[in-house]
């Protein structure tokens, strides 16, 4: 049994409060009893897959494996993150089957894509949470950073930490604008309000986003956060930087 197949059985015995066989350390079948295989409200199998519902495991050791799946998958970068999220997930006990249809290919492949995208921020919310959304927790964090002491009297420092500050500002002031809001007169009643509190686009009002619903995956939000300062590194590093020009409105009476 390879190390993927006995960690999958581990995991099962956890979730079902079962004791695992395995050949490497002896076991047999001689003797087994029936708390030995453990409990669940329902089991089912096919000639190709089997799946329990509602396993009678202790919790306890339940949470204790979830959070040790965790602390693993945060602490490697490699493609065995994937084999780690597969197995948080299953433990959790969440499933769904979503059926994407289409009037062609290329929309079907393109609904596919979007479901794909939420899929994945759902699993990263479930796995590290969430954070205010509509760019609040982003905006929390530009207060933080202007109010950090001082970085030196190196010119780029001061210069990065001022150019960082605006970015986090950006995610919101996008959202105002393509919403048709002003928020240069909403901003400092956002600030003023303290973290987590941001615009409601819908409403044009300040409001507190998590008990307005309005929520990003942590992980995502992280995520956009790295890669926008390794792309703003890279941009630092290279003599040319090719983009696109913003096509500029026509209004057409």
């Amino acid at each position: 049994m390879d190390a993927d197949a006995r960690a999958a059985l581990e995991d099962l015995a956890t979730l079902t409060g079962g004791r695992p066989l395995l050949r490497a350390a002896g076991d047999t079948t001689r003797g087994l009893r029936a708390e030995d295989l453990g409990r669940v409200r329902r089991a089912w199998a096919n000639a190709d897959f089997f799946g329990v519902v509602g396993g009678k495991g202790d919790p306890r050791a339940l949470r204790r494996r979830i959070a040790g799946l965790r602390a693993a998958f945060a602490a490697v970068d490699s493609p065995a993150r994937e084999g780690l999220r597969r197995r948080i997930g299953l433990l959790l006990g969440g499933s769904a089957i979503l059926r994407v249809g289409g009037a062609s290919q290329p929309a079907l492949d393109a609904r596919k894509a979007t479901a794909e995208r939420v899929a994945a921020a759902l699993r990263g919310a479930l796995r590290e949470g969430v954070l205010p959304g509509g760019g609040a927790a982003l905006l929390a964090c530009r207060g933080r950073l202007l109010d950090a002491p001082a970085w030196g009297d190196d010119p780029d420092e001061r210069a990065a930490r001022a150019i960082l500050a605006e970015a986090l500002a950006a995610p919101i002031r996008t959202l105002a604008a393509n919403a048709g809001h002003d928020l240069a007169a909403l901003l400092p009643r956002i600030e003023r309000a303290g973290p987590g509190w941001g615009l409601d686009v819908t409403s044009g009002q300040v409001a507190d986003m998590a008990r307005a619903g309005i929520v990003d995956a942590a992980a995502a939000q992280r995520a956009a956060v790295r890669g926008a300062v390794a792309g703003a590194a890279l941009a630092l590093t290279i003599d040319v930087l090719v983009h696109h020009r913003q096509p500029e409105e026509v209004f057409t009476p």
